[in-house]
């Protein structure tokens, strides 16, 4: 009668560390998954983020009096759908804060792409020299969330 007891109580022993170590591969299995989920919800943000400045320079380059066609501050683009994300595109002049005021300042886009919780801020500054729409060297900012 001893015996079974033992053999009753190594067996119940045995498995709940079976259903411990169970019970643990699944969380590492689920916490692996967000971590891939997140990542990708990252790299999209950032994709859509870069379609915002692509769009933002398309839009400039298409239209030749665009200082006065788009709003001269503040966003273009608000929450715009993109993929499974949204896309926030502001376009701002540094030194008077007014893009239709003087032609040849600089000017900044700056595209918010969300996709998910993750969130990327990408920025590019734009110079119009004589009606040619470049991008100022070294000047690309990524701020990440």
């Amino acid at each position: 009668m001893r015996r079974r007891g033992i053999v009753y109580i190594l067996v119940m022993g045995s498995s709940l560390t079976v259903m411990v170590i169970g019970l643990a591969a699944l969380m590492a299995v689920r916490v692996e998954r967000r971590a891939i989920q997140t990542g990708s919800d990252f790299m999209l943000a950032r994709a859509y983020a870069h379609s915002a400045i692509e769009m933002g320079f398309y839009w400039m380059r298409s239209d030749t009096a665009w200082r006065t066609n788009r709003p001269t501050t503040g966003a273009w683009v608000t929450n715009q759908i993109i993929g499974d994300g949204t896309f926030t595109l502001v376009v701002t002049d540094p030194e008077d804060d007014d893009i239709s005021l003087a032609p040849n300042n600089f000017v900044v886009l700056t595209a918010t792409a969300l996709k998910g919780d993750a969130k990327y801020i990408l920025q590019m500054k734009l110079q119009d020299v004589n009606g040619l729409i470049t991008e100022v060297p070294g000047s690309w900012t990524q701020i990440v969330n």
